[in-house]
């Protein structure tokens, strides 16, 4: 296991009965999830994309709404050791052509809903279906493409639009996460009873390091 998911695992089981998640649902439902549910769903996650082809080193690519179910893939792909690519579901057909031939991802995790965004630029794919119900395997990922050369430190790739429809990969090593977490806890956020709305996409470095890893991190 890489140490940011080693100090994960230790945060979790040193958490005490409060949520780590709670999460707002349309029509009004609210999701609450507490530690050890929690990293027995990454676990279980894990497994399920090991099982159906996922594996380390593997580009990912995340078209997924927030929610809990979108930080355990990101997690739980983490823990595998696997490259998450989050991207935005805005994206358009120019971009999302550039960014599948510029990525060539071994697999793809995605809302149901969003797959006719995503479909045709599906080239043997391994296709994980995402709705209310969870993670389902979609499509088998017979003949995917190779896969680009990457730095071996990768641990995510965050594209970002560069104005001309073009998005640019940029890519982040496990290190960099973790020094944008602790340098935020040097800050005035140190309070355990503090919480955060996470109300941004976790498709950019911001939410995902002051938003996701360092509440988690740092309680």
């Amino acid at each position: 296991m890489n140490e940011l998911m080693e100090r994960v695992q230790r945060r979790l089981d040193a958490w005490d009965d409060r949520p780590v998640i709670i999460e707002y649902r349309p029509g009004g439902s609210v999701l609450a999830v507490d530690a050890r549910t929690l990293w027995e769903r990454i676990v279980a996650a894990e497994a399920m994309f090991w099982k159906w082809g996922v594996r380390k080193g593997h580009l990912v690519c995340l078209f997924l709404h927030n929610s809990t179910d979108s930080v355990i893939a990101l997690l739980a792909l983490f823990h595998l050791e696997a490259v998450p690519v989050p991207v935005k579901m805005e994206y358009r057909k120019l971009e999302l052509a550039e960014l599948f031939a510029n990525a060539r991802p071994q697999a793809v995790v995605c809302e149901s809903s969003h797959l006719p965004f995503v479909r045709d630029h599906l080239r043997g794919n391994l296709l994980i279906a995402h709705d209310a119900e969870g993670f389902s395997l979609f499509a088998g990922g017979e003949s995917p493409l190779e896969p680009p050369e990457v730095d071996p430190r990768a641990s995510l790739i965050l594209y970002t639009y560069r104005g001309y429809g073009y998005p640019l990969g940029a890519i982040i090593g496990e290190q960099q996460l973790l020094h944008g977490t602790d340098r935020l806890q040097e800050g005035d956020y140190k309070s355990p009873q503090d919480s955060l709305l996470v109300v941004l996409p976790l498709v950019h470095i911001f939410s995902i390091i002051s938003c996701l890893l360092f509440p988690m991190l740092y309680k």
